[in-house]
């Protein structure tokens, strides 16, 4: 399989698995309910800050091991190559989250456990992240491969990476950054002037109640965004968050 001929999804669907434990966690953590999670026999006991540290990182890792695993058992060069890419986005991410993001007690402990650094032996996501933008938006000839890597690039920044241009004076490098990503997330530099960025999104659909709530957390849909748990994803319809609203919101905001 050419790298234009690989499922659209291909990362999309490892960025998402990894993100909905990301979240489960988020959601554990703001609603006092992280040793319920971790420790669920003893749901009501104590757990020091390292330990939970330890196991929120171990359960990711099993993530990315299993996913590692199933990609090089079956991909191509080219897509295990994109995949490193991508999961190195993921665990940029994670570690932005559970350092910088929430307030808990594990974050002092996190630096320890850093899945960057288990995952890769590096510490440089806040650089490192936009180089792989960059390496990707200087590429030749666009594949469907390319167009994959990019919205998970651009979902990434949206759900928080803001790596070494955190802060106000970051703020239009980023959206810089979001502009450049957005073409060829949604597929317009592979001659899809109507393509949607997120094909796949249409695939799933809401069956409850549960269902909805579980959506509503796209951190681009201000009514959400500044909710309490408005950016939370909590199950693999986080495909939703994948849809045009995403591409519209974005391209409103750049």
């Amino acid at each position: 399989m050419s790298a234009n001929d690989a499922a659209p999804s291909f990362l999309l669907a490892r960025f998402a698995s990894f993100y909905e434990e990301v979240a489960q966690i988020k959601l554990a953590i703001l609603k006092g309910g992280l040793v319920k999670l971790l420790q669920p026999e003893n749901p009501h006991g104590e757990m020091a800050a390292h330990e939970m540290t330890e196991r929120i990182a171990h359960r990711l890792l099993t993530v990315l091991d299993r996913q590692s695993r199933d990609v090089q058992a079956a991909a191509t060069g080219a897509e295990l190559e994109a995949y490193r890419r991508a999961r190195y986005a993921m665990v940029a991410l994670a570690d932005e989250i559970f350092i910088l993001e929430l307030h808990w007690p594990g974050a002092e402990h996190w630096p320890e456990h850093l899945l960057e650094y288990t995952v890769e032996r590096s510490r440089i996501a806040g650089r490192r992240f936009f180089t792989l933008v960059e390496d990707l938006m200087g590429a030749g000839e666009r594949t469907a491969l390319d167009a994959d890597l990019a919205s998970v690039l651009l979902l990434a920044m949206q759900l928080g990476f803001q790596g070494m241009y955190r802060g106000p004076e970051g703020r239009h490098k980023l959206r810089e950054y979001r502009a450049r990503l957005y073409p060829l997330a949604s597929g317009r530099r592979l001659g899809a002037v109507d393509a949607q960025a997120f094909p796949q999104a249409y695939d799933y659909t809401v069956v409850s109640d549960r269902d909805n709530t579980r959506i509503a957390l796209a951190p681009w849909l201000r009514a959400v965004a500044y909710g309490a748990l408005g950016y939370l994803v909590l199950s693999s319809l986080v495909w939703l968050l994948l849809t045009w609203s995403l591409l519209d919101a974005i391209g409103g905001a750049i």
